[in-house]
């Protein structure tokens, strides 16, 4: 169970906790019954059980003492998108209409219409970054004039 560099899952934490439990139990049944059992440190045996660090096993105990529950690992990585995955479709239908009908589509226009007939609430900057990385535009958007 060594996780060098990574985070605990609740399950593992649970288990840590429980072995922990053990250990405290054993070395309060020792000292009643004035076994001559080597239980002085609990949290060292824990760790060495779960092959954590003693460090880990006390701050997994600090983590549970505290609040008596456990949290689950936070996610890594970037944070979710701000546009939803469910915006994309609905651009892409909005899109094909316009260009079937043969009519010009600006992304003003689209933020507009996100805004107004869905209740979608987009920033124009942020709609555009999420169309390039959904595929949707590609290359630079430039107006050509008359020649």
């Amino acid at each position: 169970m060594s996780h060098i560099g990574s985070a605990l899952t609740l399950a593992e934490k649970k288990l840590v906790v429980h072995v922990k439990h053990y250990f405290d139990r054993e070395k309060k049944l020792s000292l009643k019954n004035n076994k001559d059992i080597c239980v002085d440190n609990p949290a060292r045996r824990a760790a060495q059980a779960t092959n954590l660090s003693e460090v880990t096993v006390w701050r997994i105990m600090a983590e549970y003492n505290k609040n008596k529950t456990l949290s689950s690992p936070v996610p890594k990585g970037s944070s979710p998108y701000a546009v939803n995955d469910c915006v994309k479709t609905i651009c892409q239908d909005i899109i094909r209409s316009y260009n079937i009908r043969r009519e010009h589509l600006s992304l003003r226009f689209l933020v507009g219409i996100l805004n107004d007939e869905f209740g979608i609430t987009v920033a124009r900057e942020t709609l555009r970054r999420s169309l390039y990385r959904w595929k949707i535009l590609h290359g630079s958007a430039c107006r050509v004039g008359p020649s």
